[in-house]
């Protein structure tokens, strides 16, 4: 699979898991194992529900052969997670993904590389679902685990970083400046720990770029806003003016502060139309959003479950890396 021949693994996955059924038979741990690496394979492929039917099986069997609190359970709800999530069936990958959360946190504690994975993750998925609160505290709450645990130069708080600046990027409205800063700080990471030859830190730096453009078309478009409305001011001063009346401005200062309590407090028959159709028209946000183009959604980040390694080949931009799940029975994520 690692040559990219994934017809080739998906015969030998298969072939595996027929032997493995024969001989130890159907319900053995070994074939919940062969099971799961069919589901990998065939994710790989892109056939996400094949992979999910499978990975549905070794779930059942890891259930009832190691027990719900073994490594190899929490692996299989992570991936069963991750394959309905790449199905838009948020809501009960979420729930998998969950699951996961609660039982790695009884096994081995919420201070744990792996909850940090699994938060970023369940951050995913409530993005999906457009609980876009809900996921950015799910990611702060990765990072500080990431960054105490890992330290703030290791390679998975790189990805907590990444999608922190991706979760930004979809607020409403999008907050590219921030992402801007947080993408930054990936990038100077990855580029250190793995150098710039490596996809990674391409693709961070591709991201920056983007998320730098986005920035200033949306500073642009605001100051255009803000111009255009002092100019709509200037015009409607002059219109006035030109009837033989002062500007606004120039009448409220010459009859007095008093004046103009006075008249501010004076309820006046068109005032609630007029405040209304102030509040709903922004030039600035209609302006950016004719000219803004889609984000690309985010990906969910998958973490082997020694995420305290240095070799880097665990995780990052979920299925563009192709070490995203292991074969084994190692990977735990969220």
């Amino acid at each position: 699979m690692d040559g990219g021949r994934l017809d080739a693994a998906a015969a030998s996955a298969t072939r595996a898991l027929v032997l493995l059924s024969e001989l130890a038979g159907g319900h053995h741990k070994l074939a919940a194992g062969a099971y799961s690496l069919l589901a990998v394979v065939l994710y790989h492929t892109g056939d996400f529900l094949q992979a999910a039917y499978y990975q549905q099986k070794a779930l059942i069997i890891n259930e009832r052969a190691l027990g719900l609190d073994h490594p190899d359970t929490l692996k299989s709800y992570g991936d069963l997670a991750v394959f309905y999530y790449r199905l838009q069936h948020h809501e009960l990958a979420l729930r998998y993904e969950l699951r996961c959360t609660f039982m790695l946190g009884l096994t081995c504690g919420t201070a744990h590389p792996n909850t940090a994975a699994t938060y970023i993750n369940i951050a995913m998925m409530q993005e999906g679902l457009g609980r876009s609160s809900t996921a950015l505290r799910f990611l702060h709450a990765a990072l500080e685990l990431n960054t105490a645990l890992l330290g703030s130069d290791h390679v998975q708080t790189a990805a907590s970083y990444h999608a922190m600046a991706i979760a930004l990027s979809l607020m409403e409205p999008p907050l590219y400046s921030l992402s801007v800063q947080h993408e930054h700080t990936c990038w100077i990471t990855l580029d250190r720990q793995l150098g710039a030859a490596d996809t990674r830190t391409q693709d961070a730096a591709a991201w920056l770029e983007y998320f730098d453009h986005k920035a200033s078309e949306q500073a642009t478009a605001s100051s255009r806003g803000a111009s255009d409305d002092a100019a709509t001011r200037r015009v409607s001063e002059k219109s006035i003016a030109s009837k033989g009346h002062l500007p606004v401005r120039d009448l409220m200062e010459f009859l007095g502060e008093d004046a103009a309590l006075a008249t501010s407090s004076m309820p006046t028959r068109n005032s609630n139309s007029n405040s209304t159709k102030r509040a709903t028209t922004n030039p600035a946000k209609s302006r950016f959003t004719s000219v803004s183009q889609p984000v690309p959604p985010p990906q969910p980040v998958l973490v082997d479950s020694d995420a305290s390694s240095d070799d880097g080949e665990h995780v990052f931009y979920g299925a563009t890396a192709s070490t995203e799940l292991s074969t084994g029975a190692s990977v735990v994520h969220a």
